[in-house]
């Protein structure tokens, strides 16, 4: 039994673990009715530095673990790896281990942000099969490469994230796990808004369209008197519905109540109790002053005047 010199290229017959050795049996033929053995031991193997206690954040903060292989391979060896759960982090699809070398190379894991209000989660860095020309590295399985353990902190506010039924937070929100009923829900602001999806960036008071280029999405209004209408901005939602929980651009959009609006004298001066739809102008809403009844999807009605060229007025918003 021959340890550590690398052996030559041929391929190996048999492999066994001895002691945390790797016990390689090579044949090679010394002519007519000949046949010799050699067999090499080997302290082989891939170390992983940390395989668990790693932390990240739903804020985006990262981990690392490092990876070396020793003895030095003789050619690259590339290690797959994978999340056991990607809503909570991610990692680089494999860890390349140069040849010639006994350095350990790093991997970092990025914590994910899944918009829920758990409480920390664990979750595995999972390593595959090594790959390598290197025909001692080759042999090495995805057993011989150790996973790596990984918690991911929540980032919602604290007190969200207790076993009560009802809570109340530091900031004084409050939490119920079941449905909230009451005789009487009062609230600053008088509008009721929903999260939806746009494909621009939008502000408050802006007046939205479905977008037909992006179905489920809106977009600032564009053309005089569309039936498009899907509502407004809103300011300062007295209801919330729904999460923003997608990846791409979200808006709180005023379904009902009273919002405010922007507005453009293209219809004329506004009035009070005037019935508004959309204008040219992106976003803004104009005096219907057509025939009754308006073909137009309707906007709201206006609630205060507006002699000025453009502006911003409360508006009852209509249903659509």
């Amino acid at each position: 039994m021959r340890p550590g010199a690398k052996p030559s290229e041929r391929a190996y017959h048999a492999m066994a673990s001895l002691g945390g050795y790797r016990v390689l049996l090579f044949g090679g033929n010394d002519g007519p009715g000949s046949f010799s053995n050699e067999t090499w031991l080997y302290g082989l193997g891939i170390t992983v530095t940390t395989t668990s206690g790693l932390r990240t954040t739903e804020a985006g903060v990262t981990a690392t673990f490092d990876v070396c292989a020793n003895p030095a391979p003789m050619a690259n060896v590339t290690i797959p790896l994978s999340s056991s759960d990607i809503t909570e982090g991610t990692v680089p699809a494999s860890v390349i281990l140069p040849a010639g070398s006994t350095a350990p190379v790093t991997v970092t894991v990025t914590g994910m942000d899944d918009a829920i209000l758990d409480s920390d989660i664990g979750y595995t860095i999972v390593t595959g099969d090594p790959s390598s020309t290197d025909v001692v590295y080759s042999a090495l399985g995805a057993e011989d490469v150790a996973d790596v353990s990984v918690t991911n902190q929540d980032d919602e506010p604290a007190g969200t994230n207790t076993s009560a039924t009802f809570r109340v937070d530091a900031m004084g929100g409050f939490f119920a796990d079941g449905t909230f009923t009451a005789t009487l829900f009062e609230t600053d602001s008088a509008d009721v808004a929903e999260w939806v999806s746009v494909s621009e960036p939008v502000e408050p008071g802006d007046v939205l369209t479905l977008d037909p280029s992006k179905p489920g999405s809106y977009s600032r209004s564009e053309t005089a008197c569309s039936s498009l209408v899907g509502g407004v901005v809103a300011s300062a939602p007295g209801v919330v519905l729904g999460c923003d929980v997608s990846v791409g651009e979200r808006a709180l959009l005023a379904l009902i109540g009273i919002v405010p609006v922007k507005v453009t004298d293209e219809g004329g001066p506004i009035l009070l109790g005037d019935l508004l739809v959309t204008s040219s102008t992106p976003g803004h809403a104009m005096r219907w002053s057509g025939p009754d009844p308006c073909p137009c999807a309707l906007v709201g009605k206006a609630l205060e005047p507006m002699m000025d060229e453009a502006g911003i007025v409360l508006v009852l918003l209509t249903a659509h």
